[in-house]
């Protein structure tokens, strides 16, 4: 495990996506900067804990890209050829591919800070609320990782796993989005014509059993959980790194379990 790991590494390093990713990160980072408004030092934080859906997109482009070269160049058939463990070689990639997309993640997140550090101004957040978010947000982006790991291992063509995973990525995004838009529907309208009518119920509005389902299903997408931070709009926030820990198991174990059966030849 050690060996693969710092045979990982090393690719990792010098994987010239990594270093284009992290300078597009970076670049962000440094655009959110600009784009801040002039109470900016209140906005900091929540700034901040809205760019975990840019986290996910990033890693669902890296990690089927560093898997699948692997595939490309017969790496993962010469690890196998030397008496590397299926399982080992699984848990190398994925915590490979992991470093790397935080390391992009933390690209985007210096900027503000440094910026933050210079002019001496507070996130505008309690440091305990803002260290949680941002736990959460990188809970959600292992649980997205371990997916996209999953792709990368099971699926040889790299052009078919990129695509997969930032389509997961990007749907798993919108739906959290579709999910709080609809939860948002206010249950009574009120007559616009007639300011003194009684308040009409919405046809649109959903309570009851399927209310529960919408808001346990977005608390369970990594997308979803991103959103939620983004909105501000959290149904269930110390639950999010459980139900993220959750998704990452089960990617994980299944991955592991079709790795091990895969033919490589």
């Amino acid at each position: 495990m050690i060996k693969l790991l710092r045979a990982d590494f090393s690719r990792l390093w010098k994987t010239k996506v990594l270093w284009a990713l992290m300078l597009a990160a970076f670049a962000m980072g440094v655009g959110n900067i600009f784009y801040l408004p002039d109470n900016w030092e209140e906005q900091t934080a929540h700034t901040l804990l809205q760019n975990g859906m840019h986290y996910m997109i990033f890693a669902s482009v890296f990690a089927p890209l560093f898997l699948g070269t692997d595939y490309v160049c017969g790496a993962m058939r010469s690890k196998l050829a030397v008496g590397s463990k299926r399982i080992d070689i699984y848990f190398s990639e994925f915590l490979t591919v992991s470093a790397g997309s935080l390391l992009i993640s933390i690209c985007e997140i210096v900027p503000m800070i440094f910026k933050v550090s210079v002019f001496g101004k507070t996130f505008g957040m309690e440091a305990g609320e803002f260290a949680f978010g941002m736990f959460t947000i990188f809970c959600a982006l292992e649980a997205a990782i371990g997916i996209f790991t999953l792709i990368g291992m099971l699926i040889t063509s790299k052009p078919i796993s990129v695509v997969l995973s930032i389509l997961i990525g990007i749907r798993s995004i919108s739906t959290g989005a579709l999910i709080i838009n609809v939860l948002d529907i206010p249950e009574f309208i009120e007559d616009s014509d007639d300011p003194n009518a009684e308040p009409i119920r919405s046809d649109n509005y959903i309570d009851g059993a399927l209310r529960d389902v919408l808001i346990t299903a977005n608390d369970i997408l990594p997308g979803g959980q991103l959103v939620q931070l983004q909105s501000g709009e959290t149904h269930n926030e110390k639950a999010l790194p459980l139900y993220s820990l959750g998704i990452l198991a089960v990617s994980t174990a299944a991955g592991v379990a079709v790795f091990r059966r895969k033919d490589l030849k």
